[in-house]
């Protein structure tokens, strides 16, 4: 009896043995199988996002954000277009998070152009990855290479030798979890708009703590601005690069909500205005275009959160940045 229940039970082990290397074999075969064919791979090309806005009251309560033809924002793009080009790159704030394709402040820069242009600004994208994307936008053959840059240092130039982070990048690149398992985690987290929030009071802490060597201008801003200025010329376009404005100060919006995002950041600003200021010395230096698009630093009512235009804020910069660009373009046609 002993003997059969030990048979018994060694059965049973082999058997969830066999089922577990099943399973992985299954898992491995279908992860291989997505790096050559994904079906559930998604691509924006000519599609339209709909957002549900019930917390923002600067922007519209249905907001659609619509995708062209190579998945940027604007004109569909053609080989036979004459028109000289333009493309917009940079982050979240030039892409307009949540703005409409007819309110983003790219739109009303371009108002009065008979030029063929598309925002091309990727959400998260960071400072040491912009040379990837402007590689990326080379086949529009843009005339101009229009760069919003959100402030940087020396610490966001430095691609990590940390493993954790390689791991986590590597594993986001696998079609499997990008196409389904990424997806799916998101579904369930909390899906309203505007919840973009800084810490100001951790930023300004970490500024504090900083030693005085690290408080000195940044010696990597113009070596950066110069590789990216380079690439963009190796694609035969002219580059104009413009600092991005930031709110500060406790903010409360129009209705008196109080979304406490950006709070004790006088340090935050000053450290703005540094870049700002060694951002314009740079392109001095380096003979680049450059606007100046600090001077909005201040208003907070041009924003629904820590970093991001709401309807107001995007046209007033959009309107800003269009009559620097008439003085630039004018100089280069005539």
């Amino acid at each position: 009896m002993t003997k059969q229940a030990s048979y018994t039970s060694s059965s049973k082990l082999k058997f969830i043995k066999k089922v577990n290397l099943f399973v992985l074999l299954t898992f491995f075969l279908i992860l291989f199988s997505f790096e050559f064919y994904n079906p559930l791979a998604k691509t924006r090309s000519n599609t339209t996002e709909q957002f549900q806005n019930n917390f923002i009251p600067e922007l519209p309560q249905t907001i659609e954000v619509k995708y062209n033809n190579i998945n940027y924002l604007g004109e569909d793009f053609a080989d036979t277009i004459t028109r000289n080009k333009i493309i917009f790159l940079g982050s979240s704030t030039t892409q307009s998070f949540y703005v409409p394709n007819n309110y983003k402040w790219t739109t009303f820069a371009m108002q009065d152009f008979n030029f063929w242009y598309n925002n091309c600004g990727v959400d998260g994208l960071k400072i040491k990855n912009l040379t990837t994307q402007i590689q990326k936008t080379k086949f529009i053959n843009p005339s101009y290479t229009i760069i919003l840059f959100d402030p940087f240092n020396n610490n966001d130039l430095i691609v990590t030798e940390d493993l954790t982070p390689n791991i986590k990048n590597f594993v986001k690149e696998i079609n499997i979890f990008k196409s389904v398992i990424i997806p799916f985690i998101r579904s369930k987290e909390n899906s309203n708009i505007g919840h973009r929030k800084i810490n100001w009071e951790k930023e300004q802490k970490t500024l504090n703590n900083q030693t005085d060597i690290n408080r000195k201008p940044n010696t990597q801003i113009k070596e950066k601005l110069n590789e990216i200025n380079i690439t963009v010329k190796l694609n035969n376009s002219i580059p104009i690069f413009i600092s991005a404005p930031t709110p500060y100060g406790n903010y409360t919006n129009k209705n008196g909500i109080d979304i406490s995002k950006i709070k004790n950041s006088i340090s935050i600003d000053q450290e703005y205005e540094n870049f700002n200021n060694e951002m314009k010395k740079a392109c001095e230096n380096l003979n680049i275009y450059f606007i100046d698009g600090y001077s909005l630093q201040k208003n907070t009512d041009l924003f629904y959160d820590a970093t991001h235009f709401n309807l107001d804020g995007s046209k007033q910069f959009g309107i800003l940045i269009n009559k620097k660009l008439k003085s630039i373009i004018n100089k280069n046609i005539y």
